[in-house]
């Protein structure tokens, strides 16, 4: 059965045993700029049909009334998800920056197909597998020196995109836990009512446009799976104004710090950008993705699939 807010909410609240002045104060308690304005009014008319709200605001509601969002996705008609035409001259400029840019000219083969891994690092692992790419990039020097002084203290996680020879192709490096980075000098101060609520993704590479889409669904998936309980808020490194523009036109990232380049031979800069990450799941770009990952994994018995490795992610 396809999803309709209407009927799901109605059965939401039944199953919860919740009234609807009740729904009203969990909402506005857990997300109150979203909900400020919500009353009983616009709740009936949800309940009718008469209105429905947007969808990042109707996976709110399913989070905060402890629904399996990926369920929920797994059944919504992606051709009711309309991309605004805005968003076309965005995503071209994000395609011809990977797949037409010199970048694509490499010594490595591009693999038409590609495994991913999740998992959790220990620091040494990290540095392995990180270090010669951040030291390559002068604008992070400073932070990436304050984060390995701290060594074990600091729980890494990563995906890695793999081609056939197991060689990586694709990578992106996150932090869950943010309370020991609050404090440093290099990075940010984040709202004390947000620090556990948020993560930290790391500057990743992809070599191309379909490795990048790749990178963000393997991480949505993740999230869905793992952690959309906890976490509500991404903070990303970004290289490049392509990808900085799809951020922040598509997915209203908000732009918190810039790293100018401190290497005179480099002229790339980073920004530092904060995600709502529900809104971002719920851009009519990525829904079709979305669902198309987890309706693997659903139907993926993992036993005889080696193409990623999110189903046993929570073993690490």
């Amino acid at each position: 059965m396809s999803y309709n807010f209407e009927r799901e909410l109605a059965s939401w609240l039944e199953e919860r045993g919740i009234s609807r002045k009740e729904l009203i104060a969990i909402l506005q308690q857990s997300y109150y700029d979203d909900f400020k304005g919500l009353d009983s009014i616009t709740l009936s008319r949800w309940l009718t049909g008469k209105v429905v709200p947007p969808l990042y605001k109707q996976f709110l509601i399913a989070k905060s009334l402890e629904q399996d969002l990926a369920d929920i996705i797994i059944t919504i008609d992606e051709n009711e998800q309309k991309s605004p035409s805005r968003y076309s001259a965005v995503l071209t400029n994000l395609i011809k920056g990977f797949d037409f840019s010199l970048t694509a000219l490499s010594y490595t083969r591009v693999s038409e197909t590609i495994t991913s891994e999740i998992k959790s690092h220990t620091y040494y692992e990290h540095i392995e597998l990180f270090h010669d790419f951040y030291d390559n990039v002068s604008a992070l020097r400073g932070f990436i020196d304050d984060l390995y002084a701290m060594k074990n203290d600091i729980k890494y996680n990563g995906i890695l995109l793999k081609n056939s020879q197991g060689e990586v192709v694709g990578h992106w490096a996150f932090i869950l836990d943010l309370e020991k980075l609050d404090n440093l000098r290099s990075f940010i101060s984040i709202p004390e009512s947000e620090l556990k609520r948020s993560c930290l993704v790391k500057l990743g590479y992809a070599m191309n446009s379909t490795h990048f889409f790749e990178l963000v669904v393997q991480a949505i998936c993740y999230y869905l799976v793992e952690q959309y309980k906890s976490k509500d808020y991404a903070y990303i490194f970004i290289a490049g104004y392509p990808i900085f523009e799809f951020a922040k036109k598509i997915f209203n990232a908000e732009e918190v710090k810039y790293y100018p380049p401190t290497d005179s031979t480099q002229k790339i800069g980073l920004y530092l950008v904060k995600l709502d990450i529900i809104r971002s799941i719920a851009n009519p770009i990525l829904i079709p993705k979305i669902k198309k990952k987890l309706r693997c994994l659903k139907l993926c018995d993992h036993v005889d699939c080696n193409l990623c490795s999110i189903k046993n992610s929570r073993q690490d």
